[in-house]
């Protein structure tokens, strides 16, 4: 059986999709394992914010009744303190 140039232009085309695909293939499941990692990474971190944001919250609670501590939070939650 003879080939055509118009069959082998098209097992060409074929080669060359298998390739790119496998090759697509390959890079997708080690980004996908870099996506997964980063991915804690970003809920440790959430967890982290978390925890800080809620203990500003407490310290801006805590300093409604003891103002002296209202010099240490200026910086952190930019709550000027009180004239006397």
């Amino acid at each position: 059986m003879k080939m055509n140039s118009k069959t082998l232009m098209l097992f060409a085309v074929l080669a060359v999709c298998l390739l790119l695909a496998g090759m697509f293939c390959v890079q997708t499941y080690f980004l996908s394992g870099e996506a997964r990692s980063l991915n804690g990474q970003v809920s440790a971190i959430n967890g982290w914010r978390g925890l800080v944001q809620q203990l500003v919250v407490d310290c801006a609670e805590y300093s409604k009744q003891h103002p002296a501590i209202d010099p240490i939070l200026e910086p952190i939650t930019g709550k000027r303190p009180a004239a006397k």
